[in-house]
């Protein structure tokens, strides 16, 4: 999810706005139901569901609803295709991200890079991810198996395996782990073991298939949903913009010191690429993932007493928590260094 809970209400709400006025608009209809669906408010969802289904019923509308309602082991993927063609022009650029979760989870390659391709030229995909999954897919080495979280992230590193960078990664989709065609694609494409049943926890499932393979790789990324988080939190060891799973025999801190400091490509964050006002905005509350691990090596520098360094990594921290409208969360960290006399003194003799 590229935006807060408290974002999708207020489009919730615009979105009821409009049908107070148009109450036959499909694309409000539709609207509405996904901002309270990715808000978190389930019932609201539910409800509008229910009027749409007795006011509408057998409409591409009342179709659609049903489907986003389900929960994805419960989907039938095969029939997304069909909702995507014959959904209206206006909303059918907004479903790329679900068109091409459809074709992942049915194994079907070629027509997931062909809607990646046809979502990139409508200008409704942030440029700024591209380089974002170039970064992420450099956090790995060499056939490591990376649990994204859904179609924006992967489809960004989908990007870039296109473009011929890292094509050795598996990427794994967290969204759609519970649906056992997409499993067993993976399974057989990627010769990875899946055990069955395997849980409907995310957190749980992912714990299963490291747990059933100790002899790969397994990274997960840092976007991923905290919720995940907790069922492995000893078992990560941040590396960048993704976690290593089990603790590997070098130190890892190390490697996301080389990460940010020689591998990934940081420049991007100074632009702006998209054109679209709305995609810049998506684009710098995803750059936000980056903030974690830069505060990580702001605190190493200025542990060790490297104070331009430590001031290079924090302005870089705070530029891109600035776009996004987060500057207090890098202004707080910094602040928890100065919490004594002592700090603070050394800290501002240092010219901060």
């Amino acid at each position: 999810m590229l935006m807060s809970p408290s974002w999708y209400l207020y489009q919730a709400r615009v979105w009821k706005r409009e049908l107070d006025g148009q109450k036959t608009s499909d694309e409000a209809w539709f609207y509405m139901f996904r901002a309270f669906q990715l808000a978190g408010k389930t019932k609201a969802a539910d409800s509008i569901v229910d009027l749409v289904n007795m006011k509408y019923s057998g409409s591409w509308v009342s179709k659609a609803l049903k489907w986003y309602e389900s929960k994805p082991s419960a989907r039938n993927y095969n029939n997304f295709e069909k909702i995507f063609l014959e959904a209206p022009p206006a909303i059918q650029v907004h479903l790329y991200s679900d068109l091409v979760n459809a074709y992942e989870a049915t194994c079907r390659s070629k027509d997931r890079d062909s809607v990646i391709q046809n979502w990139l030229l409508s200008g409704e995909w942030p440029m700024e991810l591209i380089y974002y999954g170039y970064n992420l897919l450099q956090t790995t080495p060499n056939k490591a198996i990376l649990f994204s979280e859904g179609p924006f992230e992967s489809t960004a590193l989908f990007l870039a395996q296109k473009k011929g960078l890292r094509p050795d990664v598996v990427v794994a989709n967290l969204e759609l782990l519970s649906y056992f065609p997409y499993r067993k694609c993976l399974s057989q494409r990627w010769e990875i073991s899946i055990p069955e049943p395997i849980s409907d926890n995310s957190g749980v499932a992912v714990s299963q298939i490291v747990d059933a393979n100790p002899d790969k790789i397994f990274y997960i990324t840092l976007s991923t949903a905290k919720t995940i988080f907790k069922y492995l939190k000893s078992q990560i060891f941040c590396e960048g913009l993704a976690y290593r799973i089990k603790k590997p025999s070098y130190s890892t801190f190390y490697k996301l010191l080389d990460n940010l400091e020689n591998n990934y490509n940081l420049l991007y964050l100074n632009d702006s690429l998209s054109v679209n006002i709305f995609n810049r905005f998506r684009a710098h509350q995803f750059n936000m993932v980056y903030v974690p691990p830069i505060l990580q090596l702001f605190d190493l520098y200025y542990y060790r007493d490297e104070p331009e360094k430590a001031d290079k990594w924090f302005k870089i921290a705070l530029n891109i928590a600035q776009k996004a409208g987060n500057a207090d969360l890098v202004y707080t960290h910094k602040l928890f260094w100065n919490r004594d006399g002592k700090e603070s003194e050394r800290f501002n003799k240092r010219g901060r």
